[in-house]
């Protein structure tokens, strides 16, 4: 049971890793770039680093590089800022880091409009939870899984995709991703589901004006 047990934590902290809010926009710039080089027009190489380069650096290198020297100096206990009265300024720091990347998103990279707008929508859910995270610690990993799961139902809007396995998929990841900072004891249940609906509104809605209205 006590090796069940271990193993089981590993998982739940390996998917906590991969899944770290910091890597979910580069994965999705991934998945971006492949869908647009097939079914619009090709990418050139150099558009495929810019896009990959600028977002990895606004979303994660930076945001990440002012976690590593907070936990050096003692301001946070931990890179997954699990003490919510820690939150603020790493909060602070992603919302301002996210916001060159929208800024960088329109001014170089000249995307769509509506992955401009779900980019800005993804950085007003930031500032709800760090507004929430004040009062209630909501599960940033969640927030930012909804936030894939509504930019991945507007990318296959966007390109006329029906895609009912890839979006099976990626709720039964959530889920997966729920249990496993559960299981940590990282949040309570509330709170990720919270997390999960307040990233996935956030990022769909703008889908669903620019497409629809």
């Amino acid at each position: 049971m006590e090796k069940e047990n271990d193993i089981l934590k590993r998982v739940a902290y390996g998917l906590s890793a991969v899944l770290f809010p910091l890597f979910t926009p580069t994965y999705l710039m991934i998945v971006f770039c492949a869908l647009f080089s097939q079914y619009m027009l090709p990418l050139p190489a150099r558009y495929w680093w810019f896009a990959l380069g600028g977002t990895l650096l606004f979303t994660c290198i930076l945001p990440f590089t002012v976690l590593i020297v907070m936990k050096m100096q003692g301001r946070i206990s931990d890179l997954d800022v699990s003490n919510r009265r820690e939150r603020l300024i790493p909060f602070l720091y992603s919302i301002m880091f996210f916001s060159l990347w929208c800024a960088y998103l329109d001014a170089v990279l000249k995307v769509p409009p509506f992955m401009f707008w779900t980019a800005v929508c993804s950085v007003l859910a930031l500032v709800t939870c760090a507004i929430i995270s004040h009062w209630w610690k909501i599960s940033a990993h969640l927030a930012s899984m909804g936030g894939v799961m509504g930019m991945i139902i507007g990318y296959l809007l966007y390109f006329g995709l029906n895609a009912p396995i890839t979006v099976s998929l990626l709720l039964v990841l959530s889920l997966l991703l729920m249990y496993a900072r559960i299981y940590l004891n990282a949040h309570t249940p509330e709170q990720t589901v919270c997390g999960f609906l307040l990233g996935l509104v956030f990022t769909l809605t703008p889908n669903i004006i620019l497409l629809y209205v």
